[in-house]
């Protein structure tokens, strides 16, 4: 079993939002080879060129923030009793955007992020997917970053987010409970 199923969700939903955000078609070649997840397990991601437009991102769980609620709910559903779990997992992903325009990448990421105009905005995909803006995403920060005997324009981007796990799971049959009787005992 997968250690953190919700990574491949949110993975996938960010990967959509910024596909929104740049009005990109999610299965275009174009989109796929701008917008790529870092640290893929057992992968190594090809550097793309240096003047190449590219987005990396990393998503992790935030540190030192814990939701240790669960919103729990029953139903029955074909004649048996279900029990729906709905825990908040607080996330934060990283935005690396690197190439000539990475600066207004980021900055164009950063100002559409905050809004939420339309069906097709960062924020209307991410909803869809259970998952909410937590707080507003910090401002991007610029950085030359060397490489080999050139410089390459970066800027990063972190956003925080929450996503709403939602586990359901059938509690199986109701039995009627057993009796419980009360012993007590004399200490004569």
């Amino acid at each position: 079993m997968e250690k953190e199923p919700w990574k491949k969700h949110v993975s996938d939903a960010v990967y959509l939002a910024l596909c929104a955000t740049f009005q990109l078609d999610p299965s275009s070649d174009e989109a796929l080879a701008r917008f790529i997840p870092a640290y893929i397990k057992d992968v190594t991601t090809p550097q793309a060129p240096r003047n190449a437009n590219v987005c990396y991102f990393s998503i992790s769980l935030m540190q030192g923030t814990e939701y240790d609620f669960i919103e729990t709910s029953y139903s029955v559903k074909n004649n048996l009793p279900v029990a729906t779990l709905k825990k908040p997992i607080p996330i934060s992903v990283l935005l690396t955007f690197y190439g000539e325009d990475a600066d207004d990448d980021a900055e164009q990421f950063w100002s559409l992020f905050q809004f939420d105009s339309g069906p097709s905005s960062a924020r209307a995909v991410l909803r869809e997917k259970n998952i909410a803006p937590s707080g507003k995403p910090e401002r991007p920060v610029d950085v030359w970053e060397v490489e080999g005997t050139h410089n390459r324009r970066r800027s990063d981007v972190r956003v925080n987010l929450l996503y709403k796990s939602v586990t359901e799971y059938s509690t199986g049959l109701v039995e009627t409970p057993p009796e419980i009787t009360t012993v007590t005992q004399n200490n004569n």
